[in-house]
């Protein structure tokens, strides 16, 4: 049997963090890279593991990085806070570790709760997440946000769900959107992307569009109309707020 690292990047998850390291207790290690948490998180996490490290916050990509470089087994499972592993994708994951493959990584299912239930659609679902690695296979991207693992190698796909609760209610939901529009902002305006008109009115229209439509989210009932529209609103306020960051940029180069 193989052994295996989880690696989990926090702050101020007191409210997800137990769930979630209950989830992986089974795991040979756990590596939890804190950015400051002011809560109990640190309290809880020490609960489960002994290797919990403080690391100056530097984006997504990078603090994910930097929790892998940490990881000593061969194997590593990146989980976030608000995620949890079921008992079956646990089973089928020992059973991985229990046999000879040539994958060098696999792609895990992911499963969001929304509002009382799990979504089934809106592009929310089957979400095929890259998770699991070979530690000398994988890394992680210096995205700010939406990070992404990159591997050397080939790529299997697991059958069960890793379950995720991104949002405590339409309050948290909205918080996040107003975040993770900044830093996607941020990111775009790094790479020198554009916010023309089209984009800021007719980006966020395709957005709502192709989730409720295209991916079915009005078979997910009010949550899928909700979490469509919220798409939309965030492929708006992402777009605003780098063309916001483009104006500042051409005034300070004015001035």
């Amino acid at each position: 049997m193989q052994k295996i690292s989880a690696i989990i990047i926090t702050k101020n998850e007191e409210l997800n963090i137990d769930k979630c390291l209950r989830s992986i207790s089974w795991c040979d290690e756990i590596i939890v890279l804190d950015s400051g948490s002011t809560d109990k998180t640190e309290q809880i996490c020490k609960n489960y593991t002994e290797n919990f490290y403080f690391h100056e916050w530097q984006g997504y990509g990078p603090q994910k990085q930097a929790a892998l470089l940490k990881a000593k087994y061969n194997w590593v499972l990146s989980i976030d806070a608000d995620e949890e592993v079921t008992s079956e994708l646990k089973e089928e994951i020992l059973e991985i570790l229990a046999s000879e493959n040539n994958f060098s990584g696999f792609l895990i299912p992911r499963k969001s709760f929304y509002l009382g239930k799990f979504i089934n659609h809106s592009g929310w679902y089957p979400d095929y997440i890259l998770r699991m690695g070979n530690r000398k296979k994988i890394s992680f991207s210096e995205d700010i946000v939406h990070e992404k693992m990159t591997i050397d190698g080939n790529v299997g796909k697991l059958k069960n769900n890793l379950l995720h609760y991104p949002y405590r209610n339409i309050y948290h939901h909205f918080e996040k959107i107003n975040n993770y529009s900044e830093l996607s902002a941020k990111k775009m305006f790094l790479n020198n992307k554009s916010a023309s008109p089209w984009k800021i009115i007719f980006a966020p229209l395709f957005a709502f569009f192709r989730a409720y439509f295209l991916k079915k989210g009005f078979l997910d009932g009010y949550q899928g109309f909700l979490i469509s529209l919220s798409t939309g609103i965030s492929t708006y306020l992402k777009y605003i707020k780098l063309k916001e960051l483009i104006i500042h940029s051409d005034k300070n180069s004015i001035n």
